[in-house]
C-alpha cells in the first residue's frame, strides 16, 4: 500500500559548470543522465509512465545556458541603473523581471534580485542572473563564437557588450572586474 512519488526527469539533468576561463562541458549524450535512465526503466515496465525519448531526443533543442555575474564594478552597476533606472545596490527589486537583449543573436536576458543574494556577499557585489537560448550555432554579436563554447568571462563580455559598455572597455572589465560562472543545461526546456 505504499506510494512512491517520483521525479520522472529533470531539467537540470546533466548540468554542466564552467569558470570564468572554461567553458562547461556537457559529459552526456541525447537522451541519458540519471533521471532520464529511472524514467526509461520505469517506462519499459508499463505505458502509463509515457515516453521519456520524447523529451530527450536532440540536446540542441532542449538546452540553454546560464551563467552569474559577480561584480563590484561602478561602470557595469552604472549600465545597469541607466537601463532599470533602479540602483542595482539598493536592497530592492532591480530588473522588475527579465531583461531581453532583443538584438542579440544568442536570445540573452538578465535580472536582478534583491541584493544581496547570499549572507556572505558583499555589501558593494552585485549578483545579475543571464542566460541565453541559441546555445549551438550562432555566433555571439561580440564573441565571435558560439555560446557553448565560451568561458565565463566570454559570456560575460557578451553581456557587457549589450548592456552599452564602451568596445573598449569591455574585455578588461570581464577579465578583471568580473567574476562570472556559466551552467549549460541540455534539458532545461525538455
Amino acid at each position: 500500500d505504499d506510494l512512491v512519488f517520483v521525479t520522472n526527469g529533470s531539467q537540470g539533468d546533466g548540468s554542466a559548470y564552467g569558470d570564468q576561463t572554461h567553458a562547461p562541458e556537457i559529459q552526456i549524450e541525447n537522451g541519458q543522465g540519471p533521471s532520464v535512465e529511472l524514467w526509461k526503466k520505469l517506462a519499459a515496465q508499463d505505458d502509463a509512465f509515457g515516453h521519456p525519448d520524447v523529451f530527450f531526443r536532440d540536446i540542441k533543442e532542449t538546452s540553454w545556458e546560464s551563467w552569474t555575474v559577480d561584480t563590484a564594478n561602478k561602470e557595469i552597476l552604472e549600465a545597469i541603473e541607466k537601463i532599470c533606472h533602479r540602483d542595482p545596490l539598493s536592497g530592492k527589486v532591480v530588473t522588475g523581471g527579465i531583461v531581453t537583449a532583443k538584438d542579440s543573436s544568442w536570445l540573452i536576458s538578465w535580472t536582478i534580485n534583491r541584493q544581496g543574494q547570499f549572507q556572505d556577499q558583499p555589501d558593494d557585489h552585485c549578483l545579475i542572473w543571464v542566460y541565453g537560448l541559441n546555445c549551438w550555432d550562432d555566433c555571439g554579436d561580440y564573441v565571435q563564437k558560439p555560446m557553448f563554447m565560451c568561458s565565463g568571462r566570454e559570456l560575460c563580455a557578451e553581456w557587457l557588450y549589450h548592456i552599452g559598455i564602451p568596445a573598449d572597455h569591455i574585455d578588461e572589465l570581464a577579465d578583471k572586474e568580473c567574476n562570472t560562472t556559466p551552467c549549460m543545461m541540455p534539458y532545461v526546456t525538455s
